[in-house]
């Protein structure tokens, strides 16, 4: 009796190390700077992507993709319940990137300038929004526009286009439904 106690404490520590090690591993490739933000509520940490230099790009599956043109750098965030579950590296092509960094469109607008704008949307539905998506973003000198479409508004079936103008800096200049 003695022995099969013995092993299945040993078997339970070996099961313990291997889930030690799986857990270690998925958090090593996640990106380290973004770390902190397992757990956050959406709206603040999408403001703190914003700030880190990640634009927000699509949503696949329940994942938001994010791009970071200065790392050049894409990340998969999972949402659920309104909190990010994960965050890991991701392949340059779910962020609408080539293998060499040119992705044919025009400049986009600031991310601080996105998240910015995607914060006001968002808002304006009493933060009830299911997804926001960046349809479109163009910078200039004076307001960077940013096309958005807010999914699920109005009894969750609804999508609604927005267009809004911000500073690169994160200021909301303007901000309208588009018909």
């Amino acid at each position: 009796m003695k022995g099969s106690v013995s092993h299945t404490s040993s078997t339970a520590a070996a099961a313990a190390f291997v889930l030690l090690l799986g857990s270690a591993s998925l958090s090593a490739n996640a990106p380290s700077d973004l770390a902190d933000l397992v757990g956050a509520r959406g709206a603040g940490a999408e403001t703190a992507l914003g700030n880190r230099g990640y634009t927000y790009v699509s949503r696949t599956r329940g994942v938001q993709y994010w791009w970071n043109a200065q790392r050049q750098a894409c990340v998969g965030i999972k949402v659920a319940d309104g909190r990010y579950q994960s965050v890991s590296a991701a392949r340059r092509s779910q962020c609408q990137q080539s293998a060499h960094g040119e992705s044919g469109r025009p400049p986009p607008a600031s991310s601080a300038a996105e998240t910015a704008c995607m914060t006001a949307v968002n808002s304006n539905y009493g933060g009830r929004v299911k997804d926001i998506k960046v349809v479109r973003s163009e910078f200039s000198q004076a307001n960077s526009e940013v096309i958005l479409d807010a999914v699920g508004v109005r009894g969750g079936s609804r999508t609604e286009r927005w267009r809004c103008l911000s500073s690169s800096k994160g200021q909301v200049a303007d901000l309208s439904v588009v018909q």
